[in-house]
């Protein structure tokens, strides 16, 4: 949009400007925020995230091959450095995150509304890349204090890198054999998607560097031809971005699943097919920009495209990524009739509670947190129905819509998490017994076995009752 004559330069742009630093910043904390829950519920989430790399580290030593990267080997060799009773500095603490956090957010809004972008609004691109440059001299000044933030970066750094450098590509693998996606990646990848619409604030901000001079003036109308096309698909391609790399960790993954004959292989095709479904609003909302009036009736596409993804997000959030409803004969039994329900193997288990058989056996967050993330991510998945109302129009409805997104995937990852240790849990019981796993339960490393009616209220890791210790374990 051009700017008027009545309003500062990029008025039109200003809620870009600010808009990706500030979801950004929101993230750091809400990571912190997972973190809290997971020393709370006593989940060793660094070991989860880490133990694919482990396990390669490992396989590497015995073959005597040199895989591992140097930083990956740093990674996995410091177990314990996210201990609070670590003094070197390096423990990436709840309470470091969400101060960090919450002091970025202050200093930002400080920033956008001071002298210097009152006067002048054209200065706050100038003013938040200032504020880019602050935080990350901040990082990497050799201090004590900010040891654990050049940790958290070189980690961020590294997984972005095997982000667009897998070691493995769809259709060949190296000499060494296929190199399955590491949980960490997979991970991180899903984080990126949830920031779908932050690389496409970061394709406008592109735009405006493009396109306007030091002035903070267009130089060209934003309607032209030569800006309409630069305009619409800089950002588009930005958005797209995550779910391109993260769709291809699904196709490699499923190339090494045929080479190893997985047969479960076919499941990474769908899971690609899910984040193509992310692409596919993207391309129409593009075309919609760029040719407004042959896509005139394009708007119930748009829709259905949207409804499609999001319904097809949440099974799979549901089912795949935290383990519930495995058993889809005993759903629909418990929920239409009743009585007892049939277990692997044939064998007839008397039915406990719709509830026990809608989550799964094991619950580290107990019945209720669960529930309760279930709830909120069946509704936030559809959080995009807020355009359709006249409560938030404009960058406010953008801002908080992407608000919604990163606080669905802070939630989302609190059962992912819990959901890959099982997992691995599971493929330990297959092979050794590993104390040092995790501490998930007293069962740890064994089968998992059907739900006796009172596992879930006899829990010592209920919800309510957890609550109650928190302040202690938070603390310890």
């Amino acid at each position: 949009m051009a700017p008027s004559s009545s309003s500062p330069p990029l008025s039109g742009h200003s809620a870009v400007i600010l808009r990706s630093p500030t979801v950004l910043i929101v993230s750091i904390g809400l990571w912190g925020m997972n973190v809290f829950f997971f020393r709370l519920f006593g989940i060793k989430y660094r070991y989860v995230l880490n133990y694919d790399l482990m396990k390669e580290k490992e396989e590497a030593k015995h073959k005597g091959s040199h895989a591992v990267t140097a930083a990956e080997r740093d990674l996995t060799d410091d177990e314990d450095d996210d201990d609070p009773d670590d003094r070197s500095g390096a423990s990436i603490t709840w309470n470091k995150l969400v101060l960090f956090s919450m002091t970025s957010l202050l200093i930002l809004q400080v920033i956008a509304r001071s002298d210097f972008v009152k006067k002048d609004e054209s200065n706050l691109p100038f003013a938040v890349f200032f504020f880019y440059v602050a935080v990350l001299v901040y990082i990497i000044f050799p201090i004590s204090s900010n040891r654990w933030m050049r940790k958290s970066f070189s980690i961020v750094l590294q997984r972005t890198y095997e982000l667009f450098n897998p070691r493995c590509s769809c259709i060949f693998s190296d000499a060494n054999g296929p190199r399955p996606i590491p949980f960490i990646d997979v991970f991180y990848a899903d984080a990126m998607c949830s920031m779908s619409k932050v690389f496409a604030d970061w394709g406008t901000l592109l735009y405006i560097a493009m396109y306007y001079d030091s002035k903070g003036q267009n130089g060209k109308d934003d309607n032209s031809e030569n800006t309409l096309v630069p305009r619409i698909c800089i950002p588009a391609a930005f958005a797209a971005l995550p779910y391109v790399l993260r769709a291809r960790q699904c196709l490699i993954m499923h190339t090494v699943g045929r080479i190893k004959n997985d047969p479960k292989r076919y499941q990474h095709l769908a899971n690609a097919l899910k984040y193509g479904t992310s692409i596919f609003p993207i391309c129409v909302a593009t075309y919609q920009g760029l040719l407004p009036d042959q896509a005139k009736g394009l708007d119930n596409v748009l829709v259905t495209l949207q409804t499609i993804n999001a319904s097809y997000a949440l099974y799979w959030d549901i089912v795949m990524d935290w383990g519930m409803m495995q058993n889809p004969t005993a759903v629909v039994q418990v929920a239409c009739a009743g009585g007892a329900y049939p277990m692997e193997g044939g064998s007839i288990q008397p039915q406990p509670t719709c509830q026990h058989v809608l989550m799964r056996p094991r619950l580290r967050f107990g019945l209720l947190l669960s529930a309760l993330i279930m709830s909120a991510d069946c509704v936030l998945r559809f959080s995009w129905l807020l355009k359709f109302t006249t409560i938030l129009t404009g960058g406010n409805l953008l801002l908080v819509t992407q608000l919604l997104e990163v606080f669905r995937r802070g939630i989302w990852n609190l059962l992912r998490v819990e959901w890959e240790n099982i997992k691995q849990q599971r493929k330990m019981g297959k092979h050794h017994h590993d104390t040092n796993a995790s501490s998930l339960d007293d069962s740890s490393g064994s089968e998992m076995q059907p739900l006796k009616e009172n596992d879930i209220e006899r829990s010592p890791q209920s919800f309510s009752t957890i609550m109650q210790l928190g302040p202690k374990v938070a603390t310890a």
